[in-house]
């Protein structure tokens, strides 16, 4: 039987290093370097700071407000590649076009972190924003996404020279 032994020297923050392997100390021992993979624990979602409940993804916004949106996923050696995605409902449209998908990706200070922008339009109601993690040690990428409630002011429009009866039922 032989017995070789494994040493792993982590010589850097980002789990990389020296591996060094052999039968003992004296005889044939080999080199090579390599990066140690962790997966990533998850993916959460921070509006203006706050880090949002997982189970809560219906958030009330206000039309017209701008919002600042941040991905984060825990762990995860090397970090995670963070991408944004919105999905606008077809639902909600008053007229033949959809609000522009305005989501704004903010560039990243911090590794495994990514930010985004948003200035709320009465489109933007029912829309799905998404922050997906992808990682080495993944086969189907992670992902956290919130549900936007937008409110605004109810409104009418009048058209001249049209006699319209209105009624108003409560």
């Amino acid at each position: 039987m032989i017995q070789l032994t494994l040493r792993v020297f982590v010589t850097s923050e980002d789990a990389c290093g020296t591996v060094l392997w052999g039968r003992n100390a004296t005889n044939s021992q080999r080199f090579t370097t390599g990066c140690v993979s962790e997966a990533p624990r998850g993916t959460y979602l921070l509006i203006d700071g706050r880090r949002l409940d997982p189970g809560n993804q219906f958030v009330p916004v206000k039309e017209g407000s701008e919002l600042t949106l941040e991905c984060a996923a825990e762990g995860g050696n090397p970090p995670s590649v963070l991408s944004w995605g919105m999905t606008l409902s077809q639902t909600t449209s008053e007229g033949p076009e959809q609000p522009p998908d305005n989501l704004t990706v903010v560039p990243s200070t911090r590794a495994g972190h990514s930010g985004a922008h948003l200035k709320v339009q009465r489109g933007h109601h029912n829309a799905t924003i998404i922050c997906t993690a992808r990682h080495v040690t993944l086969n189907v990428p992670m992902n956290a996404s919130i549900l936007l409630d937008v409110q605004y002011p109810s409104s009418t429009r009048f058209f001249d020279q049209l006699r319209l009866p209105l009624t108003c039922i409560m």
